[in-house]
């Protein structure tokens, strides 16, 4: 039985992000099942569901809402 070598989005994506507040490093925590895609989104200590998340060919798509407290 051969292993199954099909590109996944499983595992741990790093960003980083520039934005009004400054540059912002982050995660996405991704895990793939068929072409749904679940996880997390995790930023400045705050971690945030993904939900709605699809796989269409090389492309991905989700959502997910995260609310940080900025220092200004």
């Amino acid at each position: 039985m051969a292993d199954d070598l099909s590109p996944t989005a499983d595992g741990t994506w790093l960003y980083t992000i520039e934005t009004e507040y400054g540059v912002m490093d982050g995660s996405f925590e991704l895990k793939q099942a068929g072409l749904e895609l679940t996880g997390a989104f995790v930023n400045m200590g705050t971690t945030a569901p993904i939900f709605d998340g699809l796989i269409e060919g090389d492309r991905l798509a989700f959502n997910s809402t995260l609310r940080t407290r900025m220092s200004v």
